[in-house]
């Protein structure tokens, strides 16, 4: 099944190459974004879904529909990924990217409800999957 031309256009769009995977649970790897070509590394996915966030805070897209409030700026509101305000990398370049265990191609389309929906293509498996929030998302990361 080939990756999707909706997946290949979205400004979010990710490779995420899971490198080394512990016990089931605790996975180890790199994020790769359209606008740096510097990865950020991930330990957990707690971790990953920060950088994802952030990512996606940086480039203002997906927009968020539902902003927590706020009397003063916490540090995660000023810490912001370092992007470049165009993209630096095309699809096909980003795509090269590959993790040592899996590579995971995502593109999150929304962000409703104070989660995220969009679509992820596992390479190796060659499996295309829409999720509707970040908990089917980690599942669907942790399965396959």
């Amino acid at each position: 099944m080939p990756i999707s031309e909706k997946l290949t256009r979205m400004p979010s769009e990710v490779v995420i190459c899971i490198d080394r995977i512990e016990k089931g649970r605790l996975i180890f790897g790199r994020v790769y974004n359209r606008y740096s070509k510097k990865a950020s590394r991930f330990t957990d996915v707690v971790s990953l879904f920060e950088i994802l966030e952030k990512l996606m805070n940086s480039i203002s897209f997906p927009g968020q529909t539902v902003r927590y409030r706020t009397f003063k700026k916490t540090a995660s509101e000023i810490i912001e990924l370092e992007v470049a305000k165009k993209k630096v990398w095309s699809h096909k370049e980003l795509f090269k990217q590959n993790g040592e265990e899996r590579t995971i191609f995502l593109s999150i389309t929304a962000r409703n409800n104070s989660t995220w929906q969009g679509e992820v293509y596992f390479l190796e498996g060659d499996l295309n999957y829409q999720f509707k929030s970040e908990i089917e998302l980690m599942d669907f990361i942790y399965t396959i």
